[in-house]
């Protein structure tokens, strides 16, 4: 009885382990890195919102730079995708960083979008990171777990439950 108990355990983990790696490597991130004081800052969250509604694949996390430690991680980001700091807005979207809110980030940021929407929805070549490559291992080992639990249940309860000789 007990390991019936454990059986469904094993497979609740299972499944929530697939949502969660389904929900992770599903979508488009934008990151924005605003100020709360700051106008620009302010249309461009409006923007973003627009965005979302138009396309509703678009995750965006927002950082006030105000705080302290969302100032440390923008600017551990401005090393990586190589923008100044000193300027709000800031959105990330790929590979590509926009700063300020003017019809070119607009357009930009738009136009980064259509781009991954793209790459994702096609057969289009595409360069996985080392994140995306960990999710889809991940998932894989999920879907084996599953199935030798499936073969595991068939095989000591497929008789009724009698495993003893």
């Amino acid at each position: 009885m007990l390991s019936k108990y454990f059986f469904i355990f094993l497979i609740f983990f299972v499944l929530l382990h697939f949502s969660s790696v389904l929900a992770e490597t599903s979508g488009i991130s934008a990151t924005l890195f605003y100020d709360p004081s700051c106008a620009a800052s302010q249309q461009m969250i409006i923007y973003l919102a627009d965005l979302q509604s138009r396309y509703p694949e678009i995750r965006v996390s927002s950082y006030d730079i105000v705080q302290p430690e969302n100032l440390s991680y923008s600017k551990k980001m401005s090393r990586e995708y190589h923008f100044d700091i000193g300027q709000v807005p800031i959105v990330i979207v790929g590979q590509s960083s926009f700063v300020g809110f003017s019809e070119a980030s607009k357009t930009g940021i738009e136009q980064e979008i259509r781009k991954e929407l793209y790459q994702t929805t096609t057969n289009y070549p595409r360069q996985a990171s080392l994140g995306q490559l960990t999710r889809i291992i991940q998932f894989i080992v999920a879907i084996i777990i599953l199935c030798a639990a499936i073969f595991w249940w068939r095989k000591h309860f497929a008789s009724g439950g009698n495993t003893q000789s």
